[in-house]
């Protein structure tokens, strides 16, 4: 289980999901309404996007623990994918929803904008070397 570099990558993806926890998308220096009020935009002002998050941490830590079931994991993969992507969308649907008043010059992003993506690269690494698994397997049952 440990020895398989997809469990580095899934690891990984789980901890840029949890990085989401403490960073925040974006920072203001004024305190504004709406979900500026305590000067930051992260997953805590919005429900879903907690709940995103934490199936991220989740589905990342117990595809770990599917090494014998390469296509559940690929499966598992791929949904991590999707709930990465939704995460971006819903963050950014959410943002410009509750802050168009706020000037963009006051706005300074955070690296919690980076983590969705950097969780998918590490999802897509995972699947790669899950494929790869695969295959080999594949192969030595021919050979037998």
């Amino acid at each position: 289980m440990i020895q398989r570099i997809q469990t580095i990558f899934l690891l990984l993806a789980a901890g840029a999901f949890g990085a989401l926890i403490p960073l925040p998308f974006a920072t203001s220096a004024q305190d504004t309404q709406g979900i500026f009020l305590d000067g930051s935009y992260s997953i805590i002002d919005n429900l879903f996007l907690e709940i995103l998050t934490l199936a991220g941490i989740v589905l990342a830590l117990v595809c770990i623990f599917l090494f014998k079931k390469r296509k559940m994991q690929l499966r598992l993969g791929y949904l991590l994918i999707v709930i990465g992507i939704l995460l971006m969308v819903v963050a950014f649907l959410y943002f410009t929803n509750q802050a168009p008043a706020i000037s963009e010059s006051v706005i300074q992003e955070g690296l919690g904008l980076l983590m969705p993506i950097v969780a998918i690269v590490f999802v897509v690494l995972a699947n790669y070397f899950i494929r790869k698994d695969e295959k080999l397997v594949k192969s030595m049952d021919r050979l037998r």
